[in-house]
């Protein structure tokens, strides 16, 4: 069984991943997604920022392929012109999907001219996602938290692109039924503290094509490997279900990305 750790962020700055190697090994985790250092300039980067963020996780990617993938960084709140060049220019490095943080709601409609060429390319999102019922949705000043109610507004759009919402633990059940009609969303299950329960909620709500394994790592530091993976490995779910959630789904995901 091969494991894909879908959420994973180098930090500008961090030279090569090949210290962090033989840890990922030790773990089990077999390729990466890097998605770039995407608050090292905070929640409204520029578009200069966003390349700089964009080249970093490129040229990490190309130096250890045999390990990893990676998806553009977008701010949708830069002018869609630039949006959309550098999606292009990211493409044509190999990006396989877009990753977008906390700089609009994926509800705002400023998304939109972006994803329309994101269904053209077949690619995928990746968006934060987390239950800002507990959290607050604008949390702190800038900070733009999409919630699971913003992801279904954003997929019932664009039903024919893929669409993953990060951070199920943190999203809880809540976001899981927020999002359940909509077919073409998944939930990564990045992020938060251990919660017992959720992956065999998720799965029973979703169906275990739906799930898709994700750490938050970050190098240097982040979430601990070990700890998200024993999540899915613990689990009450069956082992077919548990190999889609750690490696299947996302292999075919990266795999409908390629440029």
């Amino acid at each position: 069984m091969i494991v894909v750790d879908f959420h994973t962020h180098p930090l500008l700055g961090t030279a090569d991943l090949a210290p962090w190697i033989p840890l990922a090994r030790r773990c089990g985790i077999d390729r990466i997604v890097l998605l770039g250092d995407v608050l090292g300039h905070g929640f409204d980067p520029s578009i200069a920022e966003v390349r700089g963020i964009n080249d970093h996780a490129s040229c990490l990617a190309e130096r250890h392929a045999d390990l990893s993938a990676w998806f553009c960084f977008l701010n949708p709140a830069n002018a869609p012109r630039d949006s959309l060049e550098e999606l292009e220019r990211c493409r044509a490095r190999g990006a396989r999907g877009v990753k977008m943080e906390v700089s609009a709601f994926a509800s705002d409609l400023r998304l939109d001219p972006i994803l329309r060429r994101m269904e053209e390319l077949r690619l995928p999102l990746l968006h934060h996602c987390w239950n800002t019922r507990s959290m607050g949705r604008l949390s702190v000043p800038g900070c733009h938290q999409t919630d699971p109610e913003d992801i279904a507004a954003l997929a019932a759009r664009f039903p024919r692109v893929r669409i993953v919402a990060a951070h199920l633990k943190p999203s809880g059940f809540r976001g899981v039924w927020d999002v359940r009609e909509h077919r073409n969303v998944s939930f990564d299950t990045s992020g938060g503290q251990p919660v017992a329960g959720i992956i065999e909620g998720a799965v029973r709500l979703l169906g275990a094509e739906r799930v898709i394994f994700g750490s938050d790592a970050s190098f240097p530091g982040g979430r601990d490997w070990a700890a998200q993976k024993a999540c899915i490995e613990s689990a009450r779910i069956g082992d077919r279900d548990r190999e889609k959630i750690l490696g299947t789904n996302a292999l075919r995901m990266l795999e409908e990305g390629r440029p």
